[in-house]
């Protein structure tokens, strides 16, 4: 397959319930982190399985934060989030759109954000900004096509896609729903999964994930 078109990027938040073993987070992760370098395993992470993007984005804080945590893997994320609510795991990663109800209610506490910082979010940090700038994991959206598809076509999809990010209806509305409207060339989309894909295969070396 090749890489085609215009990405949209939905900022990846970084979530943690509180209190955790008793400590109460300042709402930012060195907090977490500082937890995680004072109980070593003790810290619980849930994920939406072995492998899933959920598990890579914590193993690449461990690594990054060079802490020990326990991971927790789920058989998907709504069970892995439902035990975050019922405060059974300590935290997890999660897509703004599909956590953002929980952080308005209360119910989980946003302790940094992957990228830049969010309008719905405008108080929480990102996490370059409390020192764990290598954590990045903010998951990637794009229209791909077969290498086989004309370059003509190409062009027409790669415009319809242009016009429709950066429609005014479509850019607010996804916007709203906690997404980043992105738009980027080909070229741009390709070059941007083959740096994923490098970055992610060393993570995934690094911490010797192996499907079971």
């Amino acid at each position: 397959m090749t890489l085609r078109s215009k990405p949209v990027l939905p900022e990846r938040g970084f979530l943690g319930r509180e209190p955790v073993a008793g400590h109460q987070f300042r709402l930012d992760a060195q907090d977490l982190v500082a937890l995680a370098k004072a109980k070593p395993g003790e810290i619980t992470f849930a994920s939406a399985g072995l492998g899933t993007a959920i598990h890579l984005a914590g193993e690449q804080f461990r690594q990054v934060a060079q802490i020990e945590i326990n991971h927790i893997p789920y058989r998907g994320g709504g069970p892995s989030v439902i035990d975050l609510l019922a405060g059974k795991v300590n935290f997890t990663f999660s897509t703004i759109p599909a956590i953002l109800e929980h952080i308005r209610g209360g119910r989980v506490r946003a302790l940094g954000i992957t990228g830049v910082r969010h309008t719905h979010l405008p108080d929480v940090p990102t996490m370059a900004e409390v020192g764990l700038a290598g954590v990045d994991s903010a998951p990637l959206f794009g229209m791909v096509a077969p290498a086989a598809v004309p370059p003509a076509i190409i062009a027409r999809l790669t415009e319809a896609a242009a016009g429709a990010v950066k429609s005014d209806a479509l850019n607010a509305r996804l916007i709203e729903i906690g997404y980043l409207p992105v738009g980027s060339s080909p070229a741009e989309f390709r070059a941007r999964i083959e740096a994923e894909i490098d970055k992610w295969t060393r993570i995934i070396q690094t911490a010797n994930i192996k499907p079971t």
